[in-house]
């Protein structure tokens, strides 16, 4: 348990540094990850605030005037609402500007189905890059 408190203390040291008004948002944002998915492991990744289990899950990144929730399979998301943006392969992220619009349903919604999409079984989920299918090394 040790390691999950001093990863915890390094997002604290992270929401610290993180000048206001952005502060708020990105300390509303995590409060709600942690709430609406409290089996996520939450670390500095990249140097960012990122939550995993299984795999990356989703993450918090401050920009100049709003914070970014993304998705880190955001691109697998089934009926996706219009607020999510993105264009790639794979990352889908929600623009956050206010503390209010970290706590919205909709936002608690999106952590849920990233979490489900998180455990969904291999099968389902993109092979690696550099795999060939689902076969492992010894079976080819």
């Amino acid at each position: 348990m040790a390691v999950e408190s001093s990863r915890g203390a390094d997002v604290d040291r992270f929401v610290a540094g993180v000048e206001p008004p952005l502060r708020e948002i990105v300390a509303a944002l995590r409060a709600t990850v942690r709430k609406t998915a409290p089996e996520l492991r939450e670390e500095i990744v990249m140097g960012i605030p990122t939550y995993s289990l299984r795999g990356y899950v989703c993450y918090i990144a401050p920009y100049t005037r709003h914070v970014n929730l993304g998705f880190h399979r955001g691109a697998q998301f089934p009926n996706p609402p219009p607020i999510l943006e993105g264009t790639g392969k794979g990352l889908r992220h929600v623009k956050i500007r206010t503390p209010a619009e970290a706590q919205t349903p909709e936002v608690r919604a999106l952590i849920r189905v990233a979490v489900a999409n998180d455990r969904a079984p291999e099968s389902r989920r993109p092979a690696k890059r550099g795999s060939k299918g689902s076969r492992s090394a010894r079976e080819r």
